[in-house]
C-alpha cells in the first residue's frame, strides 16, 4: 500500500481533474488501474465520502467497459446504495452491467412512487422557502432606496442604479419560483416539436434575458411531431437555452437545423458562440464539466437524462474544423 500521503495527493489530483478536464482524470485513474497501483484502494475508499458524486460518476464511467471492473465492484455497489447524485448513480449502475450481483450485498433504494405528487409536493414546497426567503432582500432594497433618495452626486447615482438592476434580478427571480403547474405538464401527448419550441422560448425570454430563435429546415406546413412531455421537453431545451447565453453573452442568437425521416428528427443546435472544443467531444454528456467552477456542470447531464427519457441520443458533431455542436436525435411520432 502506497503511503497515505501519496494517495490523498493523488486523490486530491483527481478530485481536480474530475472538475477541469474529465478526459485526463480517466486517462490517469485508467493508468493507476493497469499498473494495479497500491494507491487505487484509498483513492475508491475516499471517493466514498459524501460530496464525490462527481468523481464516483468519474470511476465508473471509467471502468464501465474494462474485463477487470470487478475488483472495483465492491466500492461501486457500496455506493450505489447511498448515491444522491443521479448521475453518478446511472454511471454506476451501468458499470455493475456484467457484474456477478450475487456476490455482494446490494441495496437499491426503490424510484420513489407517484412520481407527479412526489415531484409536486417537493417543488410546492421548496418555492414557499424562496419566496418566504426573498422578504428580507427586499425589506433591505427598500431601505437602501431611502438612504440613498435625493443623492445627486456621482457615487449616489451609480448606488441607484444597482439597486434597479437588483430589483429586476429578484423579480425575475421571483417568476422563476412561481408554481402553477397542471397535470398536462407531465402528460406524455404528441407535440408540434417546432411550435413547441417558438412557445417555450418566449416563455424562457420573459423569465431570463432576450434571445433570437430560427427553426430551419422544415418546409411548408410539414410539422414534426414526437411523444413528448413538457417535463422533459423544458428540462432539455431550457438547459441548453440558458448555457448557449451564457457563453454568447448579450445578442444570443440560437438556430435550430431540423431534418427529419419516417424513423426520427434530428436537431443541430447552433448559437453564434464558438462552439465546443475538441476536448469535450468525450466527456460532454458523460461528465460534468464546467469551467465556471466545481459547483456547475450539470446542465447537460440533465440534457442527456431528458433525451434518453424521449427515447433518443444527444452527441457532439464536428460542423466546422474544431468547432462541435449539439445533435440530438429522437424518434418521430409515426
Amino acid at each position: 500500500m502506497a503511503n497515505p500521503e501519496s494517495s490523498t495527493a493523488y486523490f486530491s489530483e483527481l478530485r481536480k481533474l474530475a472538475a477541469e478536464n474529465p478526459r485526463l482524470a480517466r486517462a490517469q485513474f485508467t493508468a493507476l488501474l493497469d499498473a494495479n497501483a497500491s494507491s487505487v484502494e484509498e483513492i475508491l475508499r475516499l471517493a466514498g465520502a459524501p460530496g464525490e458524486g462527481r468523481l464516483r460518476q468519474l470511476i465508473a464511467n471509467a471502468v464501465k467497459q474494462r474485463a477487470d471492473k470487478a475488483k472495483v465492484a465492491p466500492y461501486l455497489q457500496g455506493w450505489l446504495g447511498n448515491e444522491t447524485d443521479e448521475f453518478a448513480k446511472t454511471s454506476i449502475s451501468a458499470a455493475l452491467v456484467g457484474v456477478d450481483q450475487n456476490a455482494f450485498q446490494t441495496h437499491i433504494p426503490p424510484d420513489p412512487p407517484q412520481v407527479v405528487e412526489t415531484y409536486r409536493y417537493v417543488a410546492d414546497r421548496l418555492c414557499h422557502r424562496i419566496r418566504n426567503s426573498m422578504t428580507g432582500p427586499a425589506q433591505h432594497l427598500r431601505t437602501l432606496e431611502s438612504l440613498l433618495n435625493g443623492g445627486t452626486d456621482p457615487k449616489s447615482l451609480e448606488a441607484k442604479s444597482a439597486v434597479t438592476q437588483l430589483k429586476d434580478s429578484l423579480r425575475a427571480l421571483s417568476r422563476i419560483v412561481e408554481f402553477n403547474i397542471e397535470d398536462s405538464y407531465f402528460d406524455w401527448r404528441a407535440v408540434d416539436l417546432a411550435a413547441w419550441l417558438q412557445t417555450m422560448t418566449a416563455q424562457y425570454i420573459a423569465k431570463n434575458a432576450p434571445l433570437t430563435l430560427k427553426i430551419t429546415g422544415l418546409t411548408g406546413e410539414l410539422a414534426v411531431r414526437i411523444r413528448a412531455n413538457d417535463l422533459l421537453l423544458e428540462i432539455l431545451f431550457w438547459n441548453l437555452w440558458k448555457n448557449a447565453q451564457q457563453s454568447v453573452g448579450n445578442s444570443c442568437e440560437i438556430t435550430v437545423q431540423i431534418k427529419s425521416t419516417d424513423a426520427e428528427v434530428e436537431l443541430l443546435i447552433i448559437d453564434n458562440g464558438k462552439g465546443f472544443s475538441p476536448e469535450y467531444a468525450g466527456v460532454a454528456f458523460v461528465e460534468q464539466f464546467s469551467s465556471r467552477g466545481s459547483n456547475h456542470g450539470r446542465g447537460l447531464l440533465e440534457v442527456q437524462d431528458a433525451v434518453r427519457r424521449l427515447g433518443g441520443t444527444v452527441e457532439l458533431v464536428e460542423r466546422k474544423p474544431n468547432e462541435y455542436r449539439i445533435r440530438i436525435r429522437v424518434p418521430v411520432l409515426k
